[in-house]
């Protein structure tokens, strides 16, 4: 539990209508974690990991208001309660001769509502699952060749918050779904006993967020405005990774 505040310039009582300068944030946090570590020494599985968490977080913004008797309180603005869970299933394989990899599967659910008299977007439910293969081949004693693949489902429905104070949130349905293929090839070569080098490309892939999408209105504990796009795509980069790396006793 924490509760902080963003400072700000003094309230001038000299303005018309002095804004809020200052700001205080209320967050709520608990987690729990499972972890778990089976070793299944099979012809093609060696280990199974599993880790899994469960997030339960609360954020309230309180900015500065100025009274009329020109004393000056905070009042909430806006708040959000997120119910998370994340898992992630991971299966070491056997080496077989030179080669050595991990699957895994992944999954992230979370559920997102929006409060207080001035939410900054609809509620809403986000899904994202992923699987991938990351495989290593030893090309030589001093050279290893490694690459991966994946692909990324992800779903973001916003569901009606009849209590909300903006009514544009009341009855508001909408989703979007993104999906891509990524991946990445790269050569790690030691070219002596103390220096190695390592070449990679690769694709990398990011889905827009509700808040990104939908977001709408003022900010005032970080002095900003949301402004979303629903006509947001996902974002794909391609790059280059060249590193040389030495280590001497």
């Amino acid at each position: 539990i924490s509760n902080y505040g963003i400072p700000g310039d003094p309230v001038d009582l000299t303005q018309q209508t002095p804004g809020p300068t200052t700001s205080r944030i209320e967050q709520e946090k608990y987690t729990v974690e499972l972890r778990g570590l089976f070793q299944v020494g099979g012809s093609f599985i060696n280990q199974i990991k599993f880790n899994a968490n469960s997030t339960d977080y609360t954020h309230s913004e309180f900015p500065t208001i100025l009274q009329a008797d020109s004393t000056v309180t905070d009042s909430i603005q806006n708040s959000f309660h997120l119910n998370g869970y994340n898992a992630t299933l991971q299966f070491i394989e056997q080496r077989m001769e030179n080669w050595q990899g991990t699957l895994g599967i992944w999954t992230d659910l979370e559920n997102l509502t929006m409060g207080g008299p001035q939410p900054l977007g609809p509620n809403s439910f986000t899904t994202g699952l992923a699987g991938y293969a990351l495989e290593e081949y030893l090309a030589g004693d001093n050279t290893r060749i490694q690459g991966a693949i994946r692909y990324d489902y992800n779903h973001i429905s916003t569901f009606d918050a009849p209590n909300s104070a903006v009514p544009a949130f009341t009855n508001f349905n909408e989703s979007r779904t993104s999906n891509a293929i990524t991946g990445s090839l790269g050569i790690v070569q030691k070219l002596t006993s103390e220096i190695s080098g390592s070449l990679s490309i690769g694709r990398s892939f990011r889905a827009p967020t509700m808040q990104e999408l939908f977001a709408v209105g003022p900010d005032d504990a970080s002095a900003s405005v949301m402004v979303g796009d629903s006509n947001l795509v996902p974002e794909t980069s391609l790059g280059i990774d060249m590193s040389v790396t030495a280590r001497f006793s």
